[in-house]
């Protein structure tokens, strides 16, 4: 549901006095809670990150799409998930949380960019910077002691 005050001016005549009334629009806008989203260095598992869509203005926020650039490979996944035709509507000073996951397939820098679309008039469309690392865990030492069990005759 969108509010709507029009953005006219109209003059009431009262007497010998114009007065003037002023409508406006109200408008959603689009925060986010960090200006990147660092998945820091995975041990070639999982990680799990979020962050947070606030919705700042004064009407109702509705993203139609979030999705991650360059993402063929699936390394990353994103929740929610927008489908088309099917919208997320944030109230005003409501947060939407989103969660990444991190799954690196190999050991390298996987940057990519969160691209999110709403009805935000001053800014539709935000870019989020998304910057993983898929590395080798630590290599145990495992030593045993006694080398040998000698068990005798059975």
């Amino acid at each position: 549901m969108r509010t709507i005050l029009f953005a006219s001016t109209l003059f009431a005549c009262t007497g010998d006095k114009i007065e003037e009334i002023t409508f406006t629009e109200l408008e959603p806008q689009m925060v986010l809670s960090t200006e990147s989203v660092d998945m820091e260095v995975i041990v070639l598992y999982e990680g799990l990150e979020e962050f947070e869509i606030l919705n700042t203005g004064q009407a109702e926020l509705v993203i139609t799409n979030i999705q991650i650039s360059n993402n063929e490979d699936g390394i990353y996944q994103l929740t929610p998930v927008i489908e088309e035709g099917n919208p997320l509507e944030v109230e005003p000073s409501d947060p939407l949380t989103v969660v990444v996951e991190f799954e690196p397939g190999t050991y390298r820098r996987y940057d990519r960019e969160i691209l999110i679309s709403s009805n935000d008039p001053t800014n539709p469309e935000f870019s989020l910077p998304l910057n993983g690392e898929g590395i080798d865990g630590p290599v145990p030492d495992i030593a045993l002691s006694p080398q040998a069990v000698d068990f005798g005759t059975i």
